[in-house]
């Protein structure tokens, strides 16, 4: 947090300098309804929440290579429409499957808050101001709102554009952004996950399948080794930037 606290105050001083376009030029020049500038630790804040999302989508980025590689069928057809497509964004079957990686991975099974009324759940009253869990995980595979709650099927989500209408997908929190607890990020978790699917469902990438098991009784939770890849060639090289790097000539970006 000092950091970016300390970066913004640089910028504005003209010490350090930040390309325009760039989130830190952003948030260090952003200017409030009233025309003044934020406060240098509050600037801080919302460029860290620009890195967070992205910090975060590599433990879902785990569970989708555990997927992916116990999911031939999906990983070729994740390729093929990467490749017709010319890049690795947005591809409709990626963005599916990145959204079933979140409805099914315990990485966050549940998040705990305050009662703002006194309300009844299921028989039990909870006062104002009393500790309340929401599940998750539970809700996401409630069989009561799922079809086969317990299988991982991402066609569920091909050609479902609004996904935050489904009042039962909470992988990232509740209700709306503005009023709800509701992460501001998830699009940007979804985009960024969607484009690590399609990257590792290139031939050219290995997911190795040791380490993929899965301890539930760790909180936050991923696959064991975190999704270990390589080079299907051997190459003792990044094995995405191998398969999608810049130096190789017609490679979608």
């Amino acid at each position: 947090m000092r950091a970016a606290r300390d970066d913004s105050l640089s910028i504005l001083s003209g010490r350090l300098p930040a390309d325009e376009g760039t989130a830190l030029h952003a948030w260090a020049w952003h200017r409030d309804a009233d025309g003044a500038l934020l406060p240098a630790r509050l600037a801080g804040v919302e460029l860290q929440n620009c890195l967070r999302p992205m910090i975060a989508v590599a433990r879902f980025v785990a569970f989708a290579a555990k997927e992916l590689h116990d999911r031939r069928d999906w990983r070729g057809c994740i390729a093929a429409e990467a490749a017709e497509r010319g890049t690795l964004v947005a591809g409709p079957l990626a963005v599916a499957f990145a959204k079933e990686v979140r409805r099914t991975a315990p990485f966050v099974p549940m998040l705990p808050g305050w009662a703002r009324e006194d309300v009844e759940v299921d028989g039990q009253r909870v006062p104002a101001g009393g500790r309340v869990v929401l599940d998750i995980l539970a809700t996401d595979t409630d069989e009561r709102s799922w079809h086969r709650p317990g299988e991982f099927a991402p066609e569920r989500f091909v050609d479902v554009d609004d996904y935050e209408a489904i009042a039962t997908f909470i992988p990232h929190g509740g209700a709306t952004v503005a009023d709800g607890h509701r992460c501001p990020g998830e699009k940007l978790a979804i985009a960024g996950l969607a484009v690590a699917i399609a990257a590792l469902s290139d031939a050219r990438v290995t997911i190795l399948g040791s380490g993929l098991r899965v301890n539930r009784r760790r909180l936050p939770t991923r696959p064991a080794s975190g999704g270990r890849v390589r080079s299907a060639d051997g190459a003792a090289r990044c094995p995405v930037h191998v398969a999608w790097g810049p130096r190789r000539r017609g490679a979608p970006s």
